[in-house]
């Protein structure tokens, strides 16, 4: 089921926040954003996580929580769920929220229920769980939040009850991107002198990690086949990855080197999406896939596999083109109808804005996650 948002007053509660990511961006970020929208809104907010990690640093910066700092970051460490217990057992939160993979969703839950108190869970992935997940995981959660509709069908599909399921989007912060023509235009001269690419080839990115299932095989087998009909183009894939050497070698055999360019991490990227005409995302799962909002609060249309959460933003033939993972004709034929149209990639663009903007703001995300706290306290409180 989802959950009704709510923007009201919340009473005077207290949520602990268990967060391992290293990083500030993806989950982490959203988090932040996270914690940010509930103490707008009354809610006292502490953050587990562990030392050194970009986001406790960020959010004891801020001043939206009160940074409570691990040793150890997860990883089914008896460690982590000995701080973990400890921490709880100082602090009384009214509830868990566990954002976090790597062991210490399991191990945050078990903290909270040796301690006493109920444990909310997002998950952000679209695949399958263990069986025995299943089973002995998941009934230590009160509610399950996932991120899209697709991750909540996959659990109900495995068994968890509905009932206890509920889809809260990942957001977008919509006003930090300024979809002037002018910004537009700097920074596509900005991505021209750090790429070397010509003013009058289209920019397509793919913006991901470097692993099988994003897809990058599948685009650069395509590509060939595309260069014979439009060669006037450059396409920059951002991220980092184990793969990374693969697809370089792909390039390398593809004869691809003078269109693709392996541009690794940017720090810039979000001020830098506006410089680009198209982006491309072939992934084969995806639990939503937040660089596609950006691409869209952005205003830049998107190709992507038709996966896992995709669909519930990109919407085909509004905000950008979708297609059946694997088939390389429709991936062609995609990008054939979006290279060739300017005025048809401008529509989606500007679609993808009012998308971002109505649908994925952080006000929204954050009112669903109260709604799901809610629920909790208010079945305790019966």
């Amino acid at each position: 089921m989802s959950v009704s948002p709510t923007t009201a007053a919340s009473a005077a509660i207290t949520i602990a926040h268990i967060e391992t990511g290293r990083y500030l961006y993806g989950g982490a970020q959203q988090v932040a954003w996270l914690l940010e929208g509930l103490k707008n809104r009354g809610v006292n907010n502490l953050l587990i996580a562990p030392k050194g990690s970009h986001i406790s640093e960020h959010v004891k910066a801020a001043g939206t929580a009160t940074v409570l700092r691990t040793s150890s970051a997860g990883d089914l460490s008896l460690k982590f769920f000995r701080e973990a217990k400890q921490l709880l057992i100082q602090h009384q939160p009214s509830l868990v929220h566990i954002h976090s993979r790597r062991g210490a969703d399991t191990l945050g839950a078990l903290a909270a229920r040796r301690v006493g108190i109920p444990a909310v869970l997002s998950r952000r992935v679209d695949n399958r769980e263990h069986p025995l997940a299943i089973r002995f995981k998941y009934p230590l959660y009160r509610e399950v939040i996932g991120i899209s509709q697709a991750i909540c069908d996959v659990l109900a599909g495995q068994g968890i009850d509905r009932e206890h399921l509920h889809c809260v989007h990942s957001s977008v912060d919509s006003s930090a991107f300024d979809t002037s023509t002018e910004n537009r235009s700097r920074a596509r001269k900005a991505l021209a002198h750090s790429f070397a690419i010509a003013e009058d080839h289209l920019l397509l990115a793919v913006v991901a990690q470097l692993i099988p299932r994003k897809g990058h095989s599948q685009l650069l087998d395509v590509l060939p086949q595309i260069i014979q009909q439009y060669p006037a183009f450059k396409l920059l894939i951002f991220g980092q990855g184990p793969e990374r050497d693969a697809i370089a070698a792909q390039i390398s055999a593809n004869n691809l080197s003078e269109h693709v360019v392996l541009a690794g991490f940017h720090a810039e990227l979000d001020k830098d999406l506006m410089g680009i005409d198209l982006i491309v995302h072939p992934a084969e799962k995806e639990g939503l896939g937040v660089a596609l909002l950006k691409a869209s609060a952005a205003g830049v249309p998107v190709i992507a596999g038709r996966a896992g959460g995709i669909p519930e933003i990109i919407r085909d033939q509004h905000n950008g083109l979708l297609f059946d993972p694997g088939d390389n004709t429709q991936l062609k034929h995609c990008l054939e109808q979006l290279l060739t149209s300017p005025s048809l990639r401008a529509k989606m663009g500007a679609t993808g804005i009012e998308i971002a903007q109505n649908e994925f703001s952080i006000d929204t995300m954050v009112d669903g996650n109260l709604a799901v706290y809610r629920r909790v306290l208010n079945d305790i409180a019966v």
